[in-house]
């Protein structure tokens, strides 16, 4: 480094504005700053001899959104400095120390976030080596994953004895002694879900029997969260995308290595198809069926069905080991109608007709990705619907699809609009989409037992400030009612339009669940506030 690189660097720096220092330790600091009146960004300086110059100039080719934008990157005298984009939302520590145990349908969604991430450094080369709830971020898109300070080059030597190795907990064994790879990442997405499902640390004295009892985990989403935390790096899944495709199911052929514990025999690992399809049953089970356990673990009453749908995957197993079909066990009985199992009722197929998107937006943005507003209304006069979705397709110019995806909400009453803002993508931007009603199973639809939560939004504007546009008002709930039982925080979801009524944009944040009768303050800042003519705002339990 020459005195002109340090003079250039030191003008940089001076140019930022340190909104406030958000940690300091063993000579890294991480700020928050703007710069002329545009951010925030955060700006982490670390010590010359443990930055890794690799990592950050091949992140900015990455193109992930789920990973740090670099803005910039300099050299002072004793630091190498990095500014990068401020996602906003919090951490997953924060919400597991708030919220406990997530429900499977959140923590896989947040797991596949994270897979995406991962995939996209290991397809540069990256290992992040810190994957943990604290380098987490949640917002409005889903997770993000932040804090590159100690990743690695796969190519990069094993780090000398006393380096910083990783979360406790989180970090990979092999991190310790050997060199690090897309399965030392894997490791740390496994532990991550692991902790989400369970609600404690994967260090924690009761982790292991919180993990293995099937009321509260799932048979085939333990076996992928073990095998993704094997202590032999061999037996894990081979990279993020193949960990991401056994939680969605895509792929049956990638069968399970066997895996011993210490104290244990060595067990047969089930045929891979098997396997698979019963992780894809989870993730399906997770949108319609199975977020009944969750549901009950916090305190909901569980359905008279549950017990049939605990059991459902562990059946497609023992099916396929029989030689029939498991994807006919799985996924075709999931699309049939719920009579054909005996479990429909007039709750369930009042519900599939009651459910409309009424509404719906979206907008292109780079990298493939996309922006979507939608609008779901419940027509029904006295069904209640747990765990609603919609469905959203992308095709091509030529009418295939080139993505979908499913987001959705806790729960929609009887006669209810929600809206939902959303970021998705998966780096191949479709030109049209499609909103549809996603399947409904009996076990979610049932009569309205009381009035759902009711909340007023008052002083809503806008406001300009050094971090851009935000969109701030108070959140009063009048009554909250029991699909606010389980829930934490309120989704904010904001509405803009233009002067002929049509949707033009908006964002959905998460402020705290204010106690009945009680007033919070909210604010949200969107990454892009379009023209608009007005401003609307809908809160709902979360």
């Amino acid at each position: 480094m020459n005195d002109d690189q340090v003079v250039h660097g030191m003008s940089i720096d001076d140019a930022y504005q340190v909104e406030r220092v958000l940690s300091k330790r063993r000579g890294f600091i991480t700020e928050l700053v703007t710069l002329d009146g545009s951010g925030p960004f955060i700006r982490k300086k670390m010590p010359l001899d443990q930055a890794n110059r690799s990592v950050w100039a091949l992140l900015a080719s990455c193109g992930c959104l789920r990973l740090p934008q670099v803005v910039a990157s300099y050299e002072l005298p004793d630091k190498f400095v990095v500014v990068c984009s401020c996602v906003p939302g919090e951490t997953l520590a924060t919400r597991l120390e708030q919220r406990g145990r997530l429900a499977e349908l959140e923590a896989v969604s947040i797991a596949l976030d994270l897979c995406e991430a991962a995939g996209s450094l290991h397809a540069h080369g990256i290992i992040h080596c810190d994957i943990a709830p604290s380098n987490i971020v949640l917002a409005a898109d889903g997770a993000h994953l932040i804090d590159m300070g100690i990743a690695r080059m796969m190519s990069d030597p094993v780090p000398p004895q006393g380096s910083r190795m990783g979360t406790r907990g989180y970090a990979s064994p092999e991190q310790c002694f050997a060199a690090a790879d897309a399965r030392s990442d894997v490791y740390g997405i496994g532990c991550v879900l692991g902790a989400m499902v369970t609600g404690v640390h994967p260090d924690d004295e009761r982790y292991a029997s919180l993990l293995t009892d099937e009321a509260i985990v799932p048979s085939p989403l333990r076996v992928a969260i073990e095998r993704a935390t094997s202590f032999e790096p061999s037996c894990r899944y081979a990279d993020a995308d193949a960990l991401a495709d056994a939680l969605r199911g895509e792929h049956a052929g990638d069968a399970a290595p066997d895996v011993a514990k210490k104290g244990e025999r060595t067990r047969k690992a089930p045929a891979a198809k098997p396997f698979v399809l019963a992780i894809a049953g989870i993730a399906i089970l997770c949108v319609v069926g199975v977020a009944l356990v969750a549901s009950g673990l916090l305190g909901r009453k569980a359905d008279a069905n549950h017990g049939q749908d605990a059991t459902f995957a562990d059946d497609a197993i023992e099916d396929e080991a029989d030689g029939s079909s498991a994807s006919t066990g799985v996924l075709e009985a999931l699309d049939m109608d719920d009579a054909s199992s005996g479990n429909d009722s007039a709750a369930a197929q009042e519900a599939r007709e009651a459910l409309v998107v009424s509404e719906s937006w979206w907008s292109p943005r780079d990298n493939g990705y996309f922006e979507y507003l939608f609008a779901l209304t419940n027509t029904s006069d006295s069904v209640a619907v747990d765990y609603p979705m919609v469905r959203i397709t992308g095709r091509d110019a030529a009418g295939a699809v080139v993505t979908t995806i499913e987001d959705g909400v806790m729960a929609i009453a009887p006669g209810q609009t929600v809206y939902k803002f959303g970021i998705r993508g998966n780096g191949t931007l479709p030109s049209e989409l499609e909103f549809s009603t996603a399947l409904v199973m009996g076990s979610f639809a049932h009569e309205q037992a009381d009035a759902p939560s009711a909340f007023s939004i008052t002083g809503l504007n806008a406001s300009s400030s050094l971090f851009g546009t935000s969109f701030i008002g108070e959140l009063t709930a009048e009554h909250l009612g029991s699909d606010a039982e389980i829930a934490s925080s309120a989704a904010m979801t904001i509405v803009l339009r233009d002067e002929t009524g049509a949707i033009v944009g908006g964002t959905t944040d998460f402020c705290q669940l204010p106690a009945e009768g009680e007033t919070v303050p909210f604010e949200t800042t969107p990454l892009e506030v379009p023209e608009y003519a007005s401003i609307e705002a809908h809160a709902i339990p979360w």
